[in-house]
C-alpha cells in the first residue's frame, strides 16, 4: 500500500473490490499507516438499514469511509462526492448478486430498487456541504523554544523556506508565525494567512521521500504534500506528519538546532525532541 494518505484513500475506496474491503474493515482497519485514515461509520443512519431484509452494512461502510476521509483532507468536491456516491451504487449491486453479503439474487429485483432508494437518499442528503474548520496557532519547537516562521520579504514567493526563529507573539515586523489550518484541529492545511490571501505550508515534491525534505511556501493546490496530520499532545508536545509520505514527520535540522534561521524539513519520523511541537492557540 502506498505511504501517501490519499492515494491509499483512494486504493480503499475505489481499487479494491467490496469483498476486500470488508475484509480489511473486519481485520486490520486502523493499523499501521492506516490509523491516520477515519474508519468512522453510521452504517447508513439517514438511509432505511435492513428494509425488507436487505443489508448494505459494508456498502454504506465504504460510503462513510469515502465521505469522512475526503472532507478531512479537503476534496470532497461535488465531482468526487458523485464519483464516491456511484461507487456505493456498484457496491450496492454486488450485494445484490448474492454470495458473501446475503442470499438476495433469488430476489435481485427488489434488492436493486432498494438499492436505488439508498442511492437516491444519499445524493440528496448534501453532507458534503459541512464547512471545515478553521483557526490559527504558533508552531514552536520542543527542542529549540523556537517558532516556525516564514520572512516577511519572502512571504509572497512560492519556494518561500519555513524556519524556525525567536517567538515573536504573531510580531510581523521580521516574519510571518501565525499559522492558518483548515480542515480539522488535528488534520489540514496548514499555511500562512495575510490580507486574505494564504499560502500553504508544502513539502518539496522534488525531494519527497527523502530525509531533509525542504518544506516551503506554495499557491494553495489540495495536493497531499500540503496536507499534515498533527498528533495527539504528549508531554513533548505533537508530532506532524505529511500526507504525501506518513512516515515522514516535520523535523527541526539538528545541525543548528537552538539557532535562529533552522532548517525545518521532512525526516523519518522518530519520537524524537525535534520533531515535536507544541500548538499555541489565539
Amino acid at each position: 500500500m502506498p505511504r501517501d494518505l490519499y492515494a491509499r484513500t483512494d486504493a480503499y475506496l475505489f481499487g479494491y473490490s467490496l469483498g476486500g474491503f470488508a475484509d480489511i474493515w473486519d481485520s486490520s482497519q486502523g493499523s499501521g499507516l492506516d490509523d491516520f485514515l477515519l474508519w468512522g461509520a453510521d452504517d447508513c443512519s439517514k438511509s432505511p438499514d435492513g428494509f425488507l431484509g436487505f443489508k448494505f452494512d459494508y456498502p454504506c461502510r465504504r460510503h462513510d469511509f469515502g465521505y469522512r476521509n475526503y472532507r478531512l483532507q479537503g476534496r470532497l468536491t461535488e465531482a468526487n462526492r458523485k464519483r464516491i456516491d456511484d461507487n456505493f451504487w456498484r457496491d450496492m449491486n454486488t450485494v445484490c448478486s448474492g454470495g458473501r453479503f446475503g442470499p438476495y439474487q433469488l430476489n435481485a429485483a427488489v434488492c436493486h430498487k432498494m438499492g436505488m432508494l439508498y442511492w437516491s437518499v444519499v445524493r440528496a442528503a448534501g453532507w458534503w456541504k459541512k464547512k471545515p474548520y478553521s483557526g490559527y496557532f504558533v508552531l514552536s519547537n520542543e527542542m529549540s523554544d523556537r517558532c516556525a516562521e516564514v520572512l516577511r520579504s519572502a512571504y509572497r514567493t512560492n519556494g518561500a523556506s519555513v524556519k524556525l526563529w525567536e517567538c515573536n507573539n504573531a510580531d510581523s515586523r521580521h516574519g510571518y508565525q501565525n499559522i492558518h489550518i483548515n480542515g480539522s484541529v488535528s488534520a489540514g492545511t496548514l499555511g500562512i494567512k495575510v490580507d486574505g490571501e494564504r499560502k500553504c505550508l508544502d513539502a518539496d515534491v522534488h525531494g519527497i521521500g527523502v530525509n531533509g525534505t525542504r518544506v516551503q511556501l506554495w499557491d494553495c493546490n489540495g495536493q497531499a504534500q500540503q496536507f499534515w496530520i498533527i498528533g495527539k499532545s504528549g508531554p513533548f508536545g505533537r508530532e506532524i506528519r505529511n500526507a504525501r509520505d506518513l512516515t515522514k514527520c516535520l523535523d527541526a535540522d539538528l545541525n543548528t538546532i537552538g539557532a535562529n534561521g533552522t532548517k525545518v524539513q521532512l525526516w523519518d519520523c522518530n519520537d524524537s525532541r525535534q520533531q515535536r511541537w507544541r500548538t499555541l492557540w489565539w
